[in-house]
């Protein structure tokens, strides 16, 4: 979905984000800082720029994990291709 090589690997978080339409960045950053500081999961849906490609068009959801302590440890995700935002 990132469309990279698997030489390449996943994207660093910052690599991802340059890929996220500027229109939807920050949308995108707000959703997953909210989901941090209540614990909550969430929905959004996102463009996202392909090298060489129209850009892509995806819902993500995602949901923080807590460690045994409840501090929220990592937020684990998926994305979701679709035909339009």
């Amino acid at each position: 979905l990132a469309g990279r090589t698997p030489h390449e690997g996943f994207p660093t978080r910052r690599e991802f984000l340059q890929q996220i339409h500027p229109d939807d960045r920050r949308g995108l950053i707000q959703a997953i800082r909210h989901a941090v500081e209540s614990v909550a999961s969430f929905e959004i849906r996102i463009r996202q720029r392909i090298p060489g490609s129209n850009d892509q068009h995806l819902i993500i959801r995602g949901q923080p994990i807590q460690d045994e302590s409840g501090a929220v440890a990592e937020v684990y995700g998926v994305m979701i291709p679709t035909k339009s935002c």
